[in-house]
């Protein structure tokens, strides 16, 4: 792989996919040609969130279901996409909770109760907040 750099300071990387393992920082703006890929976990039952998932879908909502987040300390900037894929969740509701006593955008649980519902969230090292 490669790292260029243009004028203004800005950095492009180029390399295989198999290249590209690991963890990178990066404190500026991202721009991803070609979309976004991230860790997909599908779950038919109440599930804690890993710090390496990026969208959860919860498959099964034949009963009310739960999805706790892990905590926000360290993990400033994580993205994390909770989504009804069952489509049922106007009849049983996905709570997400927040880790011990962390917030989602001031409260401590948030409801996806409608069917096919998402919820957005962003991580400030602190608490959770919809995007």
């Amino acid at each position: 792989g490669a790292v260029t750099t243009n004028e203004i300071g800005t950095a492009a990387v180029t390399a295989a996919k198999a290249d590209l393992t690991g963890t990178w920082t990066h404190t500026g703006l991202l721009v991803a040609d070609g979309g976004f890929e991230g860790k997909f976990t599908a779950t038919a039952v109440s599930y804690t969130a890993l710090t390496t998932d990026v969208l959860i879908g919860v498959t099964d909502t034949t009963a009310a279901r739960t999805i706790t987040l892990y905590a926000a300390s360290g993990n400033t900037g994580k993205i994390l996409v909770i989504k009804d894929q069952s489509g049922a969740a106007a009849t049983n509701n996905i709570t997400i909770d927040g880790n011990a006593a962390e917030n989602i955008d001031g409260s401590a649980t948030k409801l996806i109760n409608t069917n096919y519902g998402s919820f957005t969230l962003y991580c400030d090292g602190s608490n959770w907040f919809i995007v």
